[in-house]
């Protein structure tokens, strides 16, 4: 019973959060990209046909929000099309005495983090998902991609980018959420799905981990209250920003009622914690 999820996930299966009762539906027409402010030498506007005429790249990267519960759906991947923010930013002549980028979207929200993340060449700002046109839920014409951070900095229906000051705060900010918020190292199973009924045989078991921009090295599973763990199967990763699928096989003891639970090691060594942890301010553990 259950199924893994797809490796990548189909545009209209991809989650969607925003702080808005009716999201924007942003007119291309009078569109632009602003990039402009104290520390910008260079400022400039784009518009949409002149960003998509710069130089693009495509990357596959993992969407995860920062209120989802462990083993919550709000996780999603996909392949993004779009610009390295670092050449938009060195255009702009931007000095380095800037310690801080905020980004603006149409409706009104607003995000910030360090330009020492900004300037990564992993960070972009993206106009296609999966080969389409960016849909209005998820940031027509433009929006962020930034690899490790958690989807509340990943800020749709992009208007603006600007140079703030380092204590500046964004909209989910001054309500109590972390600043520059890092994925946490996360796992959950999706085979056998909650409360299957299963035969004493071999059974499949599996589903997905996730780390952000640090990697997985290695998940493993436990049936027995983690007293004994033992190795999941990984499958290769689509880029080192995504989550992996991770499968095993194992037999149930028996007709009594068993747990399976799965902890992930990133690829800096460190093991997800069993600390249990809600998702405010900083991420569920």
């Amino acid at each position: 019973e259950g199924e893994l999820s797809p490796e990548i996930t189909p545009n209209e299966d991809f989650y969607q959060v925003s702080k808005n009762i009716i999201d924007p539906r942003v007119d291309v027409v009078g569109w632009s990209l602003q990039l402009n402010g104290e520390g910008m030498a260079n400022p400039y506007t784009l518009s949409y046909e002149e960003l998509q005429e710069l130089p693009w790249v495509e990357q596959y990267a993992t969407l995860t929000c920062i209120s989802n519960r462990v083993g919550g759906p709000l996780i999603n991947n996909a392949l993004w099309r779009g610009v390295k923010m670092n050449g938009l930013l060195e255009r702009a002549g931007l000095s380095p005495d800037v310690e801080k980028l905020a980004f603006y979207g149409a409706d009104g929200y607003v995000d910030s983090f360090p330009v020492e993340r900004a300037m990564r060449d992993n960070v972009l700002v993206v106009y296609r998902m999966n080969g389409e046109r960016l849909s209005d839920d998820h940031g027509f014409p433009a929006r962020i991609i930034v690899p490790g951070l958690y989807g509340m900095e990943n800020v749709k229906w992009l208007t603006r980018i600007a140079p703030v000051a380092a204590d500046f705060r964004g909209y989910w900010q001054i309500r109590g959420w972390a600043d520059t918020a890092i994925i946490k190292t996360s796992s959950r199973v999706d085979v056998p799905m909650d409360r299957a009924v299963l035969p004493s045989s071999e059974i499949s078991v599996g589903g997905v981990a996730f780390a952000g921009d640090r990697e997985i090295s290695r998940v493993e599973f436990s049936a027995d209250g983690g007293r004994t763990w033992l190795p999941a199967e990984l499958r290769p990763a689509l880029s080192p920003y995504t989550w992996v699928l991770w499968t095993g096989m194992w037999t149930p003891p028996g007709s009594q009622r068993n747990t399976i639970r799965v902890r992930a090691t990133d690829g800096t060594g460190e093991v997800q914690t069993a600390d249990v942890r809600q998702s405010l301010p900083d991420g569920a553990t």
